[in-house]
């Protein structure tokens, strides 16, 4: 943790903060006569235009010229378009635009299909301005949902959106299907990569993996190639609560929002918190779009106020306080804590009340899969407290059941000092000492539902400083016992 606890505040009880930047209302103007009059022309080209469902592409001219007008009189500014296109890359255009299609809604309720038309043909050339805007500093993290949203009523979409395999589309995938049907006679599986380069290729200088390889190959021997793309951030993408969230915003949003939900362990002012590129088209891309927020189920720096560490120093974009010395802090503006992931709310709802502390087992546990980038593995936080409670494969203590239950990111069960049986979250509560230990950043919300359920927690100190947005109102000794990672199997034996 970053600093001193400020209180001693139960963690079940904080709540999300609200997002630092808000939509700005717009100004007030009241329109003249001759204002009235030339957006009532433009509203009443756009009528006869619209006649008839075949003149709905015509229609956009019209809808274009309202945007105009409304820019005329409504932005403090004046602002103008410039050019057609404007109005699905600037922000203040695309405001214009959907107000545009409001009023003509309203107006000419009868070419409904139109204004439905052009708000499906909006919100589709926004997607791809967002994505490829996002591209420009996010590289995995765009790899999400992406929602948008007009702010009145059902015009909310969602879209799934994947980074690093716009190839997927161009593979004969159903040429594929029907000649395996027809040709092979045997168990066979196959597959299809999108990367560049082949894995014999890739394995080239790497002995480890080739073994892999070797091994993997002889154990299969009906193993050509399989014809499912497998990704596991896209495997995420069901956990994520995509219908809660678009029915949320059709009901509460009353402006032009977008959002997006990464896929990614780590979040976007993490991943850039070195890359003073990406880092700018993050700051720069904001400032464009101050309608855009971020959700993330595991925002790994963001503290009270929006502010996080980060290794730019002042010539960080993000960074306010330039008389500061020695430590840099920096503004995370727009990322929404989603509480809790949603596949560990559904085990949550499922736990039962859980024993009077003297009765649960007086013992620690810990359970967990090889997260973490450090190389090799046993530098890692996690690997370095279960090698604390291990000897030779075997639990150390009689008290203690810590070990590793899921392997991934390329670590195989012997690269860990010991792995066990899983223990899901229903038999954890059994146990009356816990541990906490972070991996690709932190433990998620893992935390969280152990302090929600009374559990005595020892949580090692993040080496990397992962801070999640409520750990302030944790008082150390009170509500968590937080040591250095060295000193997790210590700590635990006297609780």
């Amino acid at each position: 943790m970053s600093g001193a606890p400020t209180s001693g505040v139960d963690v079940e009880v904080a709540e999300t903060p609200v997002p630092s930047t808000a939509i700005p209302p717009p100004t007030a103007y009241v329109p003249t006569d001759n204002d009235v009059r030339r957006l009532k022309a433009a509203l009443d080209k756009a009528d006869k235009q619209a006649e008839g469902a075949q003149s709905c592409n015509a229609a956009e001219q019209r809808i274009i010229d309202v945007a105009v007008e409304l820019g005329a009189f409504t932005s403090p500014s004046g602002y103008k378009i410039a050019r057609n296109e404007d109005v699905y890359r600037h922000y203040p255009a695309m405001l214009l635009f959907l107000d545009a299609i409001r009023r003509l809604r309203v107006d000419f309720p009868s070419h409904e299909g139109c204004w439905h038309h052009w708000w499906h043909t909006f919100q589709d050339r926004v997607r791809h301005t967002i994505v490829a805007r996002i591209n420009q500093f996010g590289v995995a993290f765009t790899t999400g949902q992406l929602y948008i949203a007009a702010g009145f009523g059902e015009y909310v979409n969602r879209h799934t959106t994947i980074h690093g395999n716009p190839r997927q589309g161009n593979f004969p995938q159903e040429l594929v299907e029907r000649t395996a049907k027809k040709e092979l006679v045997n168990f066979t599986m196959f597959f299809v990569a999108y990367a560049d380069e082949d894995i014999y290729y890739q394995t080239k200088t790497d002995l480890r993996r080739r073994t892999e390889l070797w091994n993997f190959l002889n154990d299969y021997p009906n193993f050509v190639c399989q014809s499912a793309h497998n990704d596991s951030r896209q495997s995420k993408a069901r956990n994520f609560p995509q219908e809660l969230v678009e029915r949320t915003a059709k009901k509460e949003l009353v402006n032009f929002t977008m959002f997006f939900v990464s896929y990614a362990d780590e979040d976007i002012y993490y991943q850039t918190k070195t890359d003073l590129r990406r880092r700018t088209e993050l700051w720069n891309f904001l400032n464009d779009y101050p309608n855009f927020f971020f959700l993330h189920y595991s925002p790994s720096m963001v503290m009270p106020d929006g502010q996080g560490a980060s290794l730019l120093g002042d010539r960080d974009p993000f960074y306010p306080e330039r008389g500061a010395k020695k430590l840099y802090f920096t503004m995370f503006p727009r990322m929404i804590p989603i509480p809790h992931f949603i596949e560990n709310q559904g085990t949550i709802n499922r736990i039962p009340t859980p024993k009077p502390y003297s009765e649960r087992r007086n013992e620690v546990a810990w359970r967990g899969s090889t997260t973490g980038h450090e190389r090799p593995y046993s530098l890692s936080d996690r690997s370095r407290v279960v090698a604390q409670f291990t000897d030779r494969g075997k639990s150390k203590y009689p008290w203690a059941d810590v070990a590793f239950s899921a392997t991934c990111q390329g670590v195989v069960p012997h690269d860990v000092p010991r792995f066990g049986n899983r223990i899901d979250a229903e038999q954890l509560i059994n146990y009356q000492v816990h541990i906490d230990i972070d991996g690709n950043t932190n433990s998620w919300d893992g935390l969280r539902w152990r302090l929600m359920f009374g559990m005595m927690v020892v949580k090692a100190r993040s080496s990397n400083g992962f801070v999640q947005w409520y750990y302030p109102h944790l008082q150390n000794g009170v509500n968590i016992i937080e040591v250095p990672v060295d000193d997790v199997s210590k700590t635990a034996r006297v609780m």
